[in-house]
């Protein structure tokens, strides 16, 4: 079992490595959101022991103690045309971002990138995530830019905002939770301010609301790690890991789905046809080829020779019909000879 004392040596060792390897401002990003080269976002990495069997696209918030983003961050809300007057009495918002504007406006990947640039922080509420994700696509949902809240757009505080992470269902068997940031461009203040109990705190926040977001619960997790991004080299860092049992499963296994009726039905048809015969050569070229075992497991009988066939004579009767035909022939023949 892990401890906080853990959690906070594994952040530290993170932290180190992020002052360490700070890039030259001047450098020129291949990021195609340029974000500050001197600001890490730290994540906690989470490594499943069973794969979700029915991931969800939809992200669900966890409010945690600490920001996980600056408070003077510019911050813009996501809404639908027929919300915004309602939403404007929100003085939280910089600008109100409507569904329909990205819609119709901002339709190239370069131009809703622009769109990412321009605000620090975008909102939404969850129920309008969908829309989100198909309209905006990656350049709002990849980077972790937007907060789904499940809080009123008209109601919600700033402050709510930036301490609402959020955990998103994986496609495999890990998962990346923003838990904070830091500025490594001057270690020692940051450092006095207690960074790495605050994020300490955030972890522990988040690991405590395993059991009602995350899949399979806390039970499902095998490793637990921090890891920056950019991370520059730095591996995951972990201080938590787990062994299930032999033969023990989180999620319990898809029952098998009952047969379709009509499938079961035209393949009832089709045997009855062909055991009376009624299944004639060209029907059987026209199906597709199926092994013995598949004709089995789909109930199909076994496919039998037509009486036809069982009629021609095979190669060693003709052999022996042919051999035995050349003999009478040279004993007429030698019959007319004498």
């Amino acid at each position: 079992m892990f401890t906080r004392e853990r959690i906070e040596k594994a952040v530290e060792i993170a932290v180190t490595h992020g002052y360490k390897s700070t890039q030259d401002p001047n450098q020129k990003r291949k990021d195609l959101f340029d974000e500050a080269s001197a600001t890490h976002r730290v994540y906690l990495v989470v490594i499943l022991h069973n794969i979700p069997p029915e991931p969800s696209e939809i992200p669900r918030p966890i409010l945690v103690t600490h920001p996980i983003f600056p408070l003077a961050s510019t911050l813009s809300g996501v809404v639908e045309e027929k919300d915004v007057e309602l939403v404007k009495t929100n003085a939280i918002f910089n600008k109100l971002t409507t569904i329909e504007e990205i819609r119709d406006v901002h339709l190239t990947f370069q131009m809703r990138r622009d769109l990412v640039k321009a605000y620090d922080v975008y909102a939404c509420n969850t129920n309008l995530y969908n829309q989100v994700l198909k309209y905006g696509g990656k350049s709002f949902t990849c980077k972790h830019t937007i907060v789904c809240t499940d809080s009123p757009m008209e109601a919600v505080s700033k402050e709510e905002v930036m301490c609402t992470t959020q955990l998103r269902d994986p496609r495999g068997n890990n998962l990346s939770i923003k838990i904070g940031y830091f500025n490594a461009t001057d270690p020692d203040e940051e450092v006095q301010k207690g960074l790495t109990a605050k994020l300490a705190d955030n972890v522990l926040d988040v690991i405590k609301s395993f059991d009602k977001t995350l899949p399979g619960g806390f039970k499902n997790c095998k490793l637990l790690a921090i890891n920056l991004v950019p991370g520059h080299g730095l591996p995951n860092v972990p201080f938590y890991e787990s062994v299930l049992p032999k033969n023990e499963r989180i999620f319990e296994e898809h029952p098998i789905r009952p047969p379709d009726p009509l499938d079961t039905a035209i393949r009832e048809l089709y045997r009855d046809m062909e055991e009376q015969g009624m299944i004639d050569e060209e029907m059987k070229a026209l199906e597709p080829r199926m092994s013995r075992r598949e004709r089995e497991r789909a109930g199909l009988p076994r496919i039998r020779a037509s009486r036809s066939k069982q009629e021609q004579p095979t190669d060693a009767d003709k052999h022996v019909s042919d051999k035995g035909e050349n003999s009478n022939d040279s004993d007429s023949e030698e019959g007319d000879s004498d």
